[in-house]
């Protein structure tokens, strides 16, 4: 397709991105934990000035209703598991699993010699001994796992200011 290999790794990283985001707004994950957030800072909220003016009676009936806010928090705790359930195997298709299945992934077979250095370690060993501000070599797989993170990281920058932009048009 192109003739440099990291242009195809990072636009497929950023369409695995892209698809993520889609799934994730379809499912409306997003949207029901902002639902949940709003609702449990009024409840904080609630409580907080129930304390602070020693309202027995409203600590008492939201105390009673701290069943719901639990479940609330729980749901919130699942909820982006359900968006994993499709990602994970797109995860695993492209970058294969070399430990358990010996899978060797689209990415890595379609670019077996593929090999770059980038200012920055982000490998599990770097990344545990906080040692991230040096230069480290990835190959295909590690490359494309570089491009997801950072073009995760701006889709959603992209999707919250959209969000926000299209929230004051309806206000």
């Amino acid at each position: 397709m192109f003739t440099e290999p990291w242009i195809e790794i990072l636009l497929v990283g950023v369409m695995f991105s892209l698809l993520n985001t889609i799934l994730t707004r379809r499912m409306g994950i997003r949207k029901r934990m902002n639902e949940i957030q709003a609702e449990f800072k009024k409840y904080q909220d609630a409580y907080a000035a129930a304390l602070k003016a020693k309202d027995e009676k409203k600590i008492e009936a939201l105390a009673a209703d701290s069943k719901r806010t639990n479940d609330m928090m729980m749901e919130m705790m699942v909820m982006p598991w359900k968006t994993m359930i499709f990602a994970l195997p797109l995860f695993f298709l492209f970058t294969g699993d070399p430990w358990l299945t010996h899978y060797a992934g689209l990415i890595p077979s379609a670019y077996p010699t593929f090999a770059t250095v980038l200012p920055f370690d982000i490998h599990t060993a770097a990344v545990y001994s906080l040692n991230v501000l040096h230069s480290a070599s990835y190959g295909a797989r590690g490359f494309f796992i570089v491009c997801l993170i950072f073009a995760g990281l701006i889709v959603s920058m992209v999707e919250q200011n959209y969000d926000k932009k299209k929230a004051k048009t309806k206000a």
